[in-house]
């Protein structure tokens, strides 16, 4: 949920607030790398941990009658690295991307999250300067619950 005091900066006209996003990547095999689309040298520090610059895009799902769409993510690969990584596995990475309001407050800098969300990257594919992942949204409501109902056998209170 987001402060009160992020939504005042939010709602004026002038700001001196960044909005960028945050982008994790959990792979089973090669861990956590964590990313942010900002221009500063040292990253932006949120929940503890640090969120290294980087170049990336992301072109965001459609909701539609049926759920959501895939999402893209491209992000630079001018060292190589990922490629390298894709190829040797065959396991599925996670993505989190977290949009964020970053502001001063009393002298401090203050990361609060905007919005969260979970994908699963699914196919990628690369070229010399940028991979392309497609991105599946990870609904929690897509979990199927049996239906129980209350009545006197399993629910005293009911008469």
């Amino acid at each position: 949920m987001i402060s009160n005091k992020a939504k005042q900066e939010i709602m004026r006209m002038r700001t001196s607030a960044m909005f960028p996003f945050l982008l994790e990547i959990d792979h089973p095999d090669y861990g956590v790398f964590r990313y942010a689309n900002v221009t500063d040298k040292k990253g932006v520090e949120f929940e503890g941990n640090i969120y290294e610059r980087a170049s990336f895009a992301i072109t965001p799902p459609e909701e539609t009658q049926n759920g959501y769409t895939d999402a893209e993510l491209s992000l630079s690969c001018i060292d190589q690295e990922w490629i390298t990584k894709i190829r040797n596995t065959q396991k599925k990475a996670t993505a989190r991307f977290v949009a964020t309001i970053v502001r001063s407050e009393e002298n401090n800098v203050v990361v609060e999250a905007l919005d969260d969300l979970p994908f699963e990257l699914t196919s990628a594919s690369w070229n010399d300067a940028v991979i392309t992942w497609k991105m599946q949204f990870t609904d929690p409501m897509d979990i199927s619950v049996p239906v129980d109902v209350a009545n006197i056998d399993n629910c005293p209170g009911c008469q």
